[in-house]
């Protein structure tokens, strides 16, 4: 299923992202002046992957919320002319926001919305060395804020 990009917002947009936790706000207010030289245009709460079967009796609104939770999300994806980033915000980002980019990763390409590269990204508040190492042997650059 192909990502659910949602609005594009031009990358110095200044107002509260849809859909974010309150922990990965503070790493967005942290890196939002970088993200705007880096991007084009950014979309926030992405969704990737299949949802789960939802039973066909229930209504049609609460079939297609259950569709649209069950599916996973991508905290920000950002487009620069002919590349795509997603990105992972995350305080103190241990090996579950590595597992989370790499699976974004590999949704998105399961069924892509064209055929431009994409890059990884992790945007966090913490150093951790092991962090630092795992992030370089899969290319994700790994951002401290």
């Amino acid at each position: 299923m192909k990502p659910e990009l949602s609005i594009p917002f031009p990358s110095d947009w200044q107002g509260i992202p849809p859909g974010m936790p309150s922990g990965d706000y503070m790493i967005w207010l942290r890196w939002q002046e970088k993200a705007a030289v880096l991007f084009d245009r950014i979309y926030f709460n992405v969704r990737v992957g299949e949802p789960v079967p939802v039973a066909e009796d229930l209504p049609s609104e609460i079939k297609e919320m259950a569709v649209a939770l069950s599916r996973r999300r991508i905290d920000v994806v950002g487009e620069k002319g002919s590349d795509w980033a997603l990105v992972e915000l995350k305080q103190d980002a241990g090996a579950e926001a590595l597992g989370q980019i790499l699976m974004y990763k590999a949704l998105w390409l399961s069924d892509p919305p064209d055929s431009r590269p994409v890059s990884l990204i992790i945007v966090t508040n913490s150093i951790n060395k092991d962090m630092n190492i795992a992030c370089k042997h899969y290319n994700v650059e790994y951002i401290i804020v």
